[in-house]
């Protein structure tokens, strides 16, 4: 265990940047100042509650730390941090080895202040699983493959709960692919943390196959809803989803809400999401989407109902009621001033209203 609480830690040697490690780098092909040991054996990290008033830069932090399950940053200020440079270090994120992290189980960082980094995108992410991958072949196959999912993508095997409950996410502009292909991850919270004004969430939870429930009550640093400006496939191949937390916003009568005005690409939302009862579909804002096609594929909602909502930019729907048992749908009172595709909508529906 390492674990350092409530301490101010200020430069290293006139150095801005941290690095963990146990023992000096004998690779000269790796940067001076880095330091590694691919025989780490300590397995909870903590820096809950920590100032690090003078960090901007955090490289290969957690490199070949094979043994770690839990990371706590907690409370953890790094108000100048700019830069979080292979946080979880992977040698080639096309053709993956032993992942280094095949252990860890939770990433706990409630209050954490991030600084000023603009981007999580990839950050749970490891990469296209390699076919002459022998190690992954053989223990992940079933996880990361499972039927119907056609991927090839590898996350992290044993993350099962990540809490973002209140941190400090200002500047952050991009969470794209940010937990893409974790199978086993069970819990998502985001509750109260702050993001910037605008936000990619493409592929953000995309082969999720086990979260059950994930929280997205955010806000600006101001308070104000972020605005999404891209959700194609953010829920994307969750079959075990059962709930999801909007914010609540009074201009929209009180209901849950996420702001995806500026949303283009609504393909593949929710698709594969078989376990949702919540029509979530109607919490979103359609003003700049054009395309919804495979949005609510294969899930189990029995009654749709688009009433009274807006797609005045919409040109494609194709399949999106595709492989579902719907006995209503209800397009009532709808604007679809420019539709062009509506094709292979093929569920098994008894009413439809237009």
């Amino acid at each position: 265990m390492i674990k350092i609480n409530d301490r101010s830690i200020n430069k290293n040697k006139g150095n801005n940047t941290i690095f963990i490690s146990s023992k000096e780098n004998k690779d000269k092909d790796k940067p001076k100042n880095t330091t590694y040991n691919s025989n780490n054996k300590f397995n909870m990290f903590s820096l809950a509650g920590c100032n690090m008033p003078e960090l901007t830069s955090v490289q290969d932090m957690f490199r070949q730390t094979k043994y770690l399950q839990s990371i706590n940053l907690s409370g953890c200020s790094m108000s100048k941090l700019k830069t979080i440079d292979r946080f979880f270090w992977e040698d080639n994120r096309n053709v993956i080895s032993v992942p280094d992290q095949p252990n860890l189980t939770q990433f706990i960082a409630t209050e954490w202040n991030a600084g000023e980094i603009t981007s999580l995108s990839n950050f749970f992410y490891k990469g296209d699983r390699s076919e002459s991958n022998d190690y992954l072949t053989s223990k992940f196959q079933d996880v990361y493959t499972p039927s119907g999912s056609g991927s090839t993508q590898v996350g992290y095997a044993a993350l099962s709960k990540v809490d973002f409950s209140g941190a400090k996410f200002n500047k952050v502009s991009n969470i794209e692919g940010m937990f893409k292909n974790c199978p086993y991850i069970t819990s998502i919270s985001f509750e109260g943390a702050k993001f910037g004004n605008e936000v990619e969430f493409a592929y953000a939870f995309y082969h999720c196959f086990n979260l059950k429930n994930i929280n997205l009550n955010i806000t600006n640093a101001d308070g104000n809803p972020v605005s999404v400006s891209t959700a194609n496939n953010m829920f994307d191949f969750c079959p075990n989803l059962e709930s999801i937390s909007f914010q609540m916003n009074d201009n929209n009568d009180g209901l849950a809400y996420f702001n995806t005005a500026k949303s283009t690409n609504m393909r593949s939302m929710f698709y594969n999401c078989k376990k949702l009862d919540e029509p979530y579909y109607r919490y979103l804002d359609y003003s700049s989407c054009t395309n919804i096609s495979n949005m609510l594929y294969a899930t189990s909602y029995t009654n749709i109902d688009f009433s009274d909502l807006s797609f005045p930019r919409l040109t494609n729907m194709s399949n999106v009621f595709s492989y579902m048992n719907v006995i209503d749908i209800s397009f009532r009172n709808c604007k679809m001033d420019v539709i062009e595709t509506i094709s292979n909508n093929i569920g098994r529906y008894h009413r439809l209203q237009i």
